[in-house]
């Protein structure tokens, strides 16, 4: 069985940072219990030529998309 070796991030590193870690849990658990609402919200940082009308499509058939146009 390997082992997990764990890394400390250097300070400098971690400062410049756009999530820490609890940001990263939360919006992790937030995208496993709504994860409409979590893919909503990150779609709207994207700039799009129209407008996505469906957030997801699970159904995992050939040709679906995360973020569905009309």
């Amino acid at each position: 069985m390997s082992q997990i070796h764990k890394h400390s991030i250097p300070a400098n590193i971690a400062d410049s940072c756009l999530i820490n870690p609890e940001q990263y849990k939360a919006q992790y658990q937030q995208s496993v219990t709504d994860p409409d609402a979590y893919w909503g919200e990150q779609g709207k940082i994207l700039d799009w030529m129209r407008p996505y009308t469906r957030v997801k499509n699970t159904s995992f058939a050939p040709g679906k998309r995360l973020y569905q146009m009309v």
